[in-house]
């Protein structure tokens, strides 16, 4: 399940071809094919092949395999002189944080009865990936989340900003300053692990699989997590074109473990996408 789809307007009909599995992805960079700009969203769910998303309690290990993976497909496509890559997490997590965040930001608009947006949180690691790159550049600009819409505008000379926020954001256009591209990065940075993690998350189930997946131990038992269990209601969100008492009675399944929620988030989709078809 894809998280964008909490933002408006993005769950049409419209808009749907625009998401794809990450094995198209693979095939497309490939082939030379990728659009101007793509965003890869990770596994939430342990469903055959480990979750790749570095939740807890979730390995990170899949995630570094899936992150090791992009960066194959993206350094061995024939678009690669035309890439940059972006490397961003949406919190802190486990990292250490040895500077000061600035005090002051541009709020976005004039909402802010509830909470200003004045201010930056904490900060986030990112790492960008280029051939015109310098080779150990570390940047010390004030980034933030908004500098990826400010940098996509200026890329593709789109007609305006999103908020005021990304409007006075640092974009990310300087970065790459090299007049011609290097030769001296390496293909590939994973391991046999990583390979044999990726193959297994790419692995298409059968009938058979499913059924007997809590059984076998091919899908997690463990329960539930905060963030799955917010995932499970952006499914349930999702118009699926479902009787109203039909749909009803599958929101309200019990869900405990990360192997129900898996299939339940999994079929919900599926219905979804059916009915966006059918439009």
């Amino acid at each position: 399940i894809s998280q964008t789809w909490e933002l408006q307007r993005l769950d049409t009909p419209e808009l749907i071809g625009n998401f794809k599995v990450y094995g198209d992805f693979r095939k497309h960079a490939k082939e030379g094919k990728l659009p101007n700009y793509s965003f890869i969203e990770p596994k939430y769910y342990w469903w055959f092949g480990g979750a790749n998303d570095q939740h807890p309690p979730h390995s990170i290990k899949a995630g570094e395999a899936l992150i090791a993976d992009v960066y194959h497909c993206v350094r061995t496509s024939p678009l690669w002189d035309k890439c940059l890559l972006l490397i961003v997490y949406d919190e802190h997590g486990g990292f250490y944080d040895h500077v000061i965040t600035p005090k002051e930001a541009t709020p976005p608009d004039q909402h802010q009865s509830q909470f200003k947006f004045d201010r930056y949180g904490v900060r986030v690691p990112a790492i960008l990936i280029s051939p015109y790159i310098r080779k150990g550049t570390i940047v010390g600009e004030t980034f933030d989340h908004t500098s990826i819409p400010a940098t996509l505008k200026d890329l593709l000379r789109l007609d305006s900003f999103l908020t005021n926020r990304d409007a006075n954001a640092q974009t990310l256009s300087g970065v790459p300053d090299l007049a011609s591209p290097r030769t001296d990065t390496p293909e590939d940075v994973s391991t046999s692990v990583h390979s044999r993690i990726i193959e297994a998350s790419l692995k298409a189930p059968g009938i058979d699989e499913i059924s007997t997946a809590a059984k076998t131990g091919i899908a997690s038992s463990a329960p539930l997590t905060g963030l799955q269990r917010q995932l499970i209601g952006l499914a349930n969100k999702l118009p699926t074109g479902e009787d109203p008492e039909l749909r009803a009675h599958r929101n309200g399944r019990p869900l405990r473990t990360e192997h129900d929620g898996a299939l339940h988030v999994r079929e919900t989709v599926a219905r979804f996408l059916r009915h966006l078809g059918r439009q």
